[in-house]
């Protein structure tokens, strides 16, 4: 029985930090807003103007939504070739959400979710600690065991390189981190609170 309680509240864990952390990762991919706010934090995105950054915006988002069959021909064929297979798993990471709410709902305890979101506040607070090695990381861990190829890298001739540079990524990396951490640590509390009551409760 304790071997199937951990269990239970290791799916638990796994599905309430899916459950937590894609809408955070959803909001950076398919709102423009994430992509001219990460634009604050390095000075590439006005070295071809407002308005030209406003449009190749509204592209890639359109792309990732799929409102846009292909990126236009102001796209590089290698950033077009490359965005093609990140989109392809964009759309996989979608089917995760609903796998994530229906194992929360099937195996719903509070006492084992009070663990479950502890953990998970624990372990993606601790993920800060690749913001100080993010470069390297992202160069050397991140994109080898994704791409078996080097599209992944941009340059002037990319459209990408003057709104999507490693600083985007490290923000929206701080970003969902901390939206992710935000809820998990809500519902923490929110838990352990209604446990409490509960239990005072019981013993009046």
């Amino acid at each position: 029985m304790a071997l199937v309680s951990r269990l239970r509240t290791i799916v638990l864990a796994l599905s309430l930090f899916y459950a937590t952390f894609y809408p955070a990762l959803a909001s950076v991919i398919y709102t423009p807003t994430s992509y001219q706010t990460a634009c604050h934090f390095h000075g590439r995105c006005l070295a071809r103007g407002v308005e030209w950054l406003d449009q190749r915006i509204d592209e890639l988002v359109e792309y990732w939504r799929h409102d846009r069959y292909r990126l236009p021909r102001n796209w590089t064929i290698k950033e077009r070739q490359h965005l093609k297979e990140v989109r392809a798993m964009y759309d996989q990471l979608v089917w995760g959400l609903p796998i994530a709410l229906i194992l929360l709902l099937a195996f719903a305890n509070q006492k084992q979710m009070l663990a479950a979101a502890r953990f998970n506040t624990l372990f993606v607070v601790s993920l800060l600690l690749l913001i100080p090695v993010f470069n390297p990381f992202w160069k050397e861990v991140f994109h080898p065991l994704l791409f078996d190829n080097l599209m992944w890298k941009n340059n002037r001739a990319d459209t990408s390189w003057y709104f999507m540079p490693k600083t985007f990524f490290r923000v929206s990396t701080i970003y969902i981190i901390c939206a992710t951490t935000f809820v998990n640590l809500i519902i923490w509390q929110w838990l352990r609170m209604r446990l409490k009551r509960q239990e005072k409760i019981t013993t009046e």
